[in-house]
């Protein structure tokens, strides 16, 4: 009985789903639908490391030697720098901040990890980072397609790609589809603040008009967490003397950290949204697909191998009919009325 009410609930699922799709074309046949674009890091809490303010510090302009410098606090509303800013409302009248320590530290490195994770697989299109300090001289992109248990390159940035032991790779020829280069771009000392970084996940690719057909492309843009990683800050050489205001002077600061991506379906899904009791953020999959990224097909709906849509079509899952040929059934039916006989002679002689 409990099985056969699971088997209508599914049922009537399905007949639900399919009522409300949005995956069909104008002929009402099914077609590759995705989510709409969005900024994935949007409002998500960032994960910063060697933030100032804890305990309060000093840091100074890079461009007005004479101005005072100032005060980061993190307990302060007003004088904090805390991570919370690198995902907020961008208002370039009034800029918030995240900011690092500053190279006190010097002659050890000053590094910082911003690490973001966003609670879903997500197809990342681009990382874009702006800059409040000048850009660095060394930092790299990295992403995780484990929910931040394991990460792995997506692109080094430096002045001298000897700092990560690669090679410099000016893109004259088209990159690996899962290849993580070294690139001089985004390193130059100017803008002093303002700078912009994009990292498309995309460009140069060797199969990026062939993408359908690239798993490995299709893994190379897949994230559910990007990570930051600022190796060296960008200076004019004077740290070599020691002078407290210099040193106060370089420091990390970013103003926005945006990831321009779609919700992972595999073109199952025209939409995502979050289940309130899991807490989670799911694919509303359709084409008789299941799962958070729509990665498998429905039970009674394993008439062929799951596969994602692509621009030639949909590759819905599709039902499952048991097929019996009329020898099988009457075996089947001399069978039922063996035992049903046997359950007759056990009843009126159980002797």
């Amino acid at each position: 009985m409990i099985f056969r009410l699971g088997v209508i609930m599914l049922l009537f699922s399905i007949a639900f789903r399919s009522a409300r799709t949005n995956c069909l074309d104008r002929n009402g046949l099914p077609m590759r639908c995705i989510p709409p674009f969005e900024n994935a890091a949007e409002r998500e809490e960032v994960d910063a490391t060697n933030t100032c303010g804890s305990p309060p510090s000093l840091y100074c302009s890079l461009t007005d030697t004479e101005a005072e410098c100032v005060t980061c606090d993190a307990s302060s509303p007003t004088l904090s720098h805390n991570a919370v800013y690198l995902t907020d409302e961008n208002d370039n009248d009034n800029p918030t901040w995240w900011q690092s320590n500053t190279f006190m530290t010097y002659p050890q490195e000053l590094k910082s990890n911003l690490t973001i994770s966003l609670g879903k697989t997500y197809d990342v299109t681009f990382v874009k980072l702006k800059f409040y300090s000048p850009q660095p001289r060394s930092f790299a992109i990295y992403r995780s397609s484990d929910f931040g248990r394991t990460f792995e390159p997506w692109h080094f940035y430096s002045e001298s790609c000897s700092y990560f032991n690669l090679p410099q790779n000016d893109g004259r020829t088209p990159f690996g589809d899962s290849e993580a280069v070294c690139t001089t771009k985004y390193t130059n000392m100017v803008p002093l603040s303002g700078g912009e970084v994009t990292f498309a996940t995309l460009e140069n690719r060797r199969s990026k008009n062939t993408f359908d057909s690239s798993s490995e492309l299709q893994n190379w843009v897949t994230a559910t967490d990007v990570r930051v990683v600022l190796s060296q800050p960008n200076t004019f050489g004077d740290e070599i003397y020691n002078n407290t205001r210099t040193l106060r002077s370089y420091f990390y600061a970013v103003q926005d950290l945006s990831i321009g991506a779609r919700c992972k379906c595999h073109g199952h899904a025209s939409r995502c949204s979050e289940d309130l009791v899991a807490g989670l953020i799911n694919c509303d999959c359709e084409h008789q697909t299941t799962g958070r990224d729509c990665e498998s097909c429905l039970p009674f709906y394993q008439d062929h191998p799951w596969r994602r849509a692509s621009e030639g079509g949909a590759n819905e899952c599709v039902r499952k009919f048991l097929h019996f040929s009329v020898d099988a059934f009457e075996q089947c039916s001399v069978d039922t009325r063996v035992v049903l006989n046997r359950k007759h002679l056990l009843v009126t002689n159980p002797y």
